[in-house]
């Protein structure tokens, strides 16, 4: 069936458990190499950490101790409108291995005799997920718009989370995947704007080795190559090649020359412009401009986070593949950054540009043979109606036919009365 149920009593009550279409979410979850037991050993009482949202909606989150999954409440309205476009969500992550959207893992609900009664949840994937860098030293969350978005100063603190008007810097991106990262934000954007979404935004971590940080880490990356667990954080990141580097992209920046580590993704992807919103759009657009507040119509909203995210992201330096070893060497007391090539390590970069290039030729394959059935349908169509008015010309002329030989037999046999 779409959902699957479990009733248990107990003591205080029935409860009620609800696993929404487990055969979709399956899939879902094997897509992304995710099996069922990895989420129930992360969310063991005691694997967990309880926190509240820190956006509009005061959602209720688990965040798993081992970073790989979060549980997020949500309401009856963004679940219902969720399940709606479940299908086209499926097709479009298929479609798209390198999507940025949110991967929802699977969608819940739980009746109870507690606080409300019932409790949706849905469990989605960490963005900040790695098994080296556990807290981006930098976050924004940023959606491209400009009225309330920023973070006052005294509010601010090292876990804090910082908005469009606090980035005052470039994000630099591989030149190989600059192309591949702005072709997928374009899909992705507007694929939610197809679906009348908007108020998403895009989640980034920034991470770098700093004097504080840096025994730890590589403490961490010498435990990771001696473990198993390298592959399968590999296998619970595959088919993305923006995250494969210790769950992240890993690139150079040239203004505060250090090597980076950006962790993200589009979140926040349930919020659908319905009455609610528009009349919250038209109440805002009253005290300031209505070009510049989050909330609007799913068609503006995307083009104006596109061109926001498109002119955030730059290239990085042309003779710097991160991709390849990077050496750093003490000379005379200070250090001079080398670059190692190794040999064949574009071979996984290319080899995933190349699927890409293969999955949209496949999907403009598909889209060209469906466009020659739907033509070939239409000439049939038209077809059998030329036939049918062919045949209705010609029972017509041989209704004619007949009425003129019936009536000059009549009039021959009148004739032959009188007579």
């Amino acid at each position: 069936s779409y959902s699957y149920q479990y009733i248990e009593k107990r003591q205080g009550g029935i409860l009620k458990f609800k696993d929404f279409a487990p055969a979709v979410f399956h899939l879902i979850r094997k897509k992304f190499g995710v099996r069922e037991k990895d989420i129930i050993r992360s969310f063991s009482p005691e694997a967990v950490i309880g926190k509240k949202g820190e956006g509009k909606s005061g959602a209720f989150m688990l965040i798993c101790k081992d970073h790989k999954f979060i549980l997020k409440t949500a309401t009856k309205e963004e679940r219902d409108f969720f399940w709606g476009w479940l299908p086209y969500y499926y097709d479009h992550i298929i479609k798209n291995p390198n999507t940025l959207l949110t991967r929802i893992l699977g969608v819940y609900s739980m009746k109870h005799a507690g606080f409300g009664g019932v409790t949706r949840f849905i469990v989605i994937n960490n963005i900040f997920n790695s098994p080296v860098y556990y807290d981006p030293l930098l976050k924004y969350d940023l959606k491209g718009s400009r009225e309330g978005r920023t973070v006052p100063e005294h509010k601010r603190g090292s876990s804090t989370t910082l908005k469009d008007l606090d980035i005052d810097h470039k994000l630099y991106i591989p030149s190989s995947l600059l192309p591949l990262l702005q072709e997928q934000i374009i899909k992705d954007t507007d694929f939610l704007a197809q679906r009348q979404i908007m108020d998403y935004s895009f989640l980034i971590g920034v991470h770098y080795k700093t004097e504080e940080n840096k025994s730890e880490i590589v403490d961490r990356i010498r435990k990771l190559k001696h473990s198993e667990h390298s592959e399968h954080h590999n296998n619970h990141k595959q088919g993305n090649i923006f995250n494969i580097k210790y769950g992240g992209l890993m690139t150079y920046n040239p203004e505060k020359k250090r090597k980076e580590y950006y962790f993200f993704g589009i979140i926040d992807i349930l919020q659908r412009y319905g009455k609610r919103k528009q009349l919250e759009h038209l109440f805002k657009s009253f005290a300031a401009d209505r070009d510049a507040i989050s909330v609007t119509e799913p068609t503006f909203y995307a083009e104006r986070f596109k061109k926001f995210m498109l002119q955030l992201f730059v290239s990085a330096p042309e003779h710097l593949d991160v991709y390849n070893s990077i050496i750093l060497k003490k000379r005379k007391g200070h250090r001079t950054l080398k670059f190692h090539i190794k040999k064949g390590s574009d071979n996984s970069l290319k080899s995933k540009k190349d699927q890409v290039g293969k999955d949209l030729e496949q999907v403009h394959t598909e889209k060209e043979k469906k466009t020659e059935q739907r033509e070939e349908l239409s000439h049939s169509v038209e077809k059998d109606k030329d036939l049918e008015k062919s045949d209705k010309a010609t029972t017509a002329d041989k209704a004619t036919t007949a009425d003129k030989a019936t009536t000059a037999d009549k009039a021959t046999t009148a004739d032959k009365a009188t007579t």
